[in-house]
This record gives C-alpha cells, structure tokens and sequence, in this order.
C-alpha cells in the first residue's frame, strides 16, 4: 500500500510518522536515498522566539558564516543548518531548563520539533544523491 503511494500527506500523521521514520533511519544506515519525500511540519505561531536562530549566539557561528561565501554550502544546506541550530537551542533548553521548557513549550511545538530531527536527518542524507547539473 505504502510503495504505492508518492507521497504521505493522505496517511494517518502516526503511521505516517512511523513509516518516515523507519525510511530515514534505514537510508542513514545503508546510506541511500530515502524511498518517499519528507512531509515537514510548519512552525507553529506561537514558538518562542529563545529557539530562533537570531538568538543563537555563538552556536554553529563558524558554520553560519561559511554559508555566506559563494559555493561553499548550497541552499539547503545552509537551511539545514539553520534547522540544526534551532532544534539544538530547543534541546538545551528543554534539558537544561526544564520550568522554563514547560512554560514556553506546548505539545504542538514539541511534535514540531520532533519532526525536525527526521527532516534534519533527511536532508543531510538527501544532500548526498542531490545531483549536480
């Protein structure tokens, strides 16, 4: 049923979920190309502004400036980057501040984040079977 499908976006979000999940996992460990594109979830409104990249200080700033020289990273990449660096503030706050985690952080933002590591993990598989024109 699965294989005969393009993409998820008619699927329950659980076995949707769970099918992406094995698929991601399985391309990272064999390293080919995921079998289905990745749904990703939108940023809910409400996230707070403490996980935006704006405020990430000096985490991944060496990476973020290698995206502004031409070539280095393509599109995506720097996206991913960006993406990386999100889902890691949000990490550290929610280990480390777990009041402030509780109050700032909501089912909706946590299922968002929890989809951003599988896309996070999609793109950098992905990156590798991009090809070059």
């Amino acid at each position: 049923m699965v294989a005969m499908r393009r993409n998820f976006a008619d699927i329950n979000p659980s076995v949707r979920s769970q099918v992406e999940w094995n698929d991601i996992r399985s391309a990272c460990k064999t390293m080919t190309k995921p079998l289905f594109p990745f749904i990703r979830y939108t940023m809910p409104s409400h996230t707070p502004p403490e996980v935006s990249v704006e405020n990430a200080g000096k985490l991944a700033s060496t990476l973020r400036l290698l995206a502004r020289i031409p070539s280095v990273f393509g599109v995506e990449m720097c996206r991913t980057i960006d993406d990386l660096t999100s889902l890691t503030l949000y990490a550290e706050i929610f280990k480390l501040q777990p009041k402030l985690a509780a109050r700032l952080f909501d089912e909706e933002i946590e299922e968002y984040f929890n989809n951003e590591v599988l896309y996070t993990e999609y793109c950098l598989v992905n990156d590798r079977w991009i090809t070059i024109p």
